[in-house]
């Protein structure tokens, strides 16, 4: 069971929060200042560590994050795993291909990918245009 603990409001667009989880394996989280708040096109992208991947951050917290990734035409981000987190992707442009362990998708607008903890997976985009793909991560 999951309650929130609702602290103070502030005249931002912040609010302190605290999460309590009565289940034994989740972990739980200090108090901290959460935006409530972001406009997407006014933040820049943030060049990426793979040629034609540039990113904006959208959250980021102890158990995961998520980002805004642009992928230019003809990018490839190499087959690669994480030991210890799950991640998704939900494409909002484009035409990229998934791959998730040995299969490969063409993915369209509004498909959604779950990459399993320790899977191989890449991204690609084999076509002129970019893509725009919501990227997030939850730690195991």
């Amino acid at each position: 069971m999951l309650s929130i603990s609702y602290l103070s409001y502030a005249s931002t667009n912040t609010f302190p929060f605290q999460y309590y989880f009565q289940l034994p394996y989740f972990v739980q989280l200090k108090t901290q200042q959460m935006e409530t708040y972001k406009k997407p096109s006014s933040l820049d992208y943030q060049t990426g560590a793979v040629k034609g991947f540039s990113g904006k951050g959208l959250i980021a917290l102890k158990n995961g994050d998520l980002k805004m990734i642009k992928v230019d035409a003809h990018a490839r981000y190499p087959i690669h795993t994480h030991p210890k987190k799950t991640e998704y992707i939900f494409v909002l442009e484009g035409k990229p291909t998934i791959t998730i362990a040995d299969e490969r998708f063409e993915g369209t607008k509004e498909d959604f990918f779950i990459l399993p903890t320790g899977a191989p997976h890449g991204i690609e985009n084999n076509t002129h245009q970019e893509c725009i793909l919501l990227v997030g991560a939850i730690n195991n």
